[in-house]
């Protein structure tokens, strides 16, 4: 989800940009086309794939969203592509899992 910044620090608009299912390493690809600034974008959890495992956690602020900016990126010069590192987040069964663990 991107915001773009309106006057007196609210939110102007909400832009929400779904991306494919993750592979089978668990990485997800999404194009941010036409966005100005990746500053004011969140990445967080949607959806699982697997019916017994749909419980979003806020691990790794899962649910919360995790800003964009609060990572580096490696960039592309060959293809004019960054590319940003998120997570990993998780879903769980029936119960769901502590944000943070107890030890």
């Amino acid at each position: 989800m991107c915001s773009e910044p309106g006057s007196y620090g609210k939110d102007k608009k909400d832009v929400v940009i779904y991306s494919d299912p993750t592979d089978s390493k668990g990485y997800f690809h999404v194009a941010l086309t036409n966005i100005k600034d990746l500053l004011h974008c969140r990445v967080k959890l949607y959806t699982s794939p697997v019916g017994t495992c749909n419980n979003p956690t806020n691990v790794n602020k899962g649910i919360a969203g995790v800003p964009l900016s609060m990572y580096g990126y490696r960039y592309h010069s060959d293809k004019n592509l960054k590319i940003f590192s998120v997570g990993p987040f998780y879903f769980t069964g029936y119960k769901p899992a502590l944000t943070t663990p107890k030890y």
